[in-house]
């Protein structure tokens, strides 16, 4: 810790080994230039890539994310009602309609 030319050196020499890694060559940009003003696209695409297997389960588990869960009872509530009260009679299951802007992870549809 706090020896940033050793690090350089073993970052560049992993660089060497792995020119096709392109998380190597990130971190190593970081490091000698400081803060990126931004980053290849293939870094962006691996990464994600590479976290997409256990993306939902932290989502949910982990950080307990719950907002389609939550759409999904004002939604009931809109429908049946309780928030609009009798203007609630010009929705119906057919004339509802609802738009998953999310991330991808199917979790709208789950709720």
């Amino acid at each position: 810790l706090g020896n940033n030319s050793a690090a350089v050196v073993a970052w560049t020499e992993s660089l060497r080994l792995r020119p096709d890694q392109c998380d190597l060559r990130h971190v190593l940009n970081i490091m000698l230039a400081g803060r990126p003003q931004g980053c290849e696209p293939v870094y962006v695409e691996e990464l994600f890539d590479d976290y997409a297997e256990r993306f939902d389960k932290e989502l949910v588990d982990d950080l307990q994310y719950k907002g389609p869960q939550v759409c999904r009872c004002l939604l009931d509530r809109l429908l049946t009602g309780g928030i609009l009260g009798s203007s609630a009679r010009h929705f119906t299951s057919r004339t509802a309609r609802a738009i998953d802007l999310g991330c991808g992870t199917g979790l709208s549809g789950l709720a």
